[in-house]
């Protein structure tokens, strides 16, 4: 669900940034978005959410679930070209500033034990924030 609501929430400021009128589309799953790193633009749900900082540390980053640490990115960027660290870290420095990026970078190296128990709550989080984004178009 974290993945579905920080793709959404990406194409609708990109649709708002580039002025696109949403209504114009016949579902919300039609909606495009622009990847982080390459600029390729697709619909939102073949796109990804890529972590700035992933997992690391055993599957324990700090960070894992800031969605700061979290931007759309194609496949191809997330997966197959190292998460393209070099033109994330433009993109972050851009967005959001160094001072962001050193916060993100000692939450990383705070190690968070994550147990089924974590999920629940936080799942249910990202619904809700999702559905609110889905009421928006």
């Amino acid at each position: 669900m974290c993945s579905r609501y920080i793709r959404l929430r990406d194409a609708l400021d990109y649709c708002k940034r580039m002025r696109i009128d949403i209504s114009q589309f016949n579902s919300i799953k039609d909606l495009p978005v622009q990847c982080c790193t390459c600029e390729k633009v697709k619909s939102w749900p073949r796109m990804q959410a890529g972590h700035y900082f992933g997992r690391g540390l055993g599957g324990s980053s700090g960070a894992y679930f800031d969605e700061r640490n979290i931007n759309t990115q194609c496949g191809q960027c997330n997966c197959f070209k190292g998460g393209n660290i070099q033109v994330y870290t433009e993109f972050m420095r851009e967005k959001y500033g160094q001072e962001v990026i050193d916060q993100l970078r000692i939450k990383h190296h705070c190690v968070k034990k994550w147990t089924d128990l974590d999920f629940i709550p936080l799942g249910k989080f990202y619904k809700d924030a999702y559905n609110e984004l889905c009421e928006q178009k």
